[in-house]
């Protein structure tokens, strides 16, 4: 979708893209903290605070592999 409208609408580019990071950002930010809140509930705030760290740690360095 994003191709399409950044090759067809070049003076809109720049807005289309910002939506799209914009849309995609508020919907995992949603997803996220749906399933962080029920996890809270379930767990309580210690039990959940060590593993939400080690997933975010590992999903920030997965860049290592488009790296290497």
């Amino acid at each position: 979708m994003n191709y399409y409208t950044a090759d067809s609408y070049k003076d809109l580019s720049g807005e289309a893209m910002i939506t799209v990071i914009f849309i995609i950002r508020l919907t995992l930010s949603f997803g996220f903290n749906y399933g962080i809140t029920l996890w809270i509930n379930a767990s309580g705030l210690q039990n959940t605070s060590v593993p939400v760290v080690l997933i975010s740690i590992g999903v920030t360095l997965t860049f290592l592999r488009m790296v290497k």
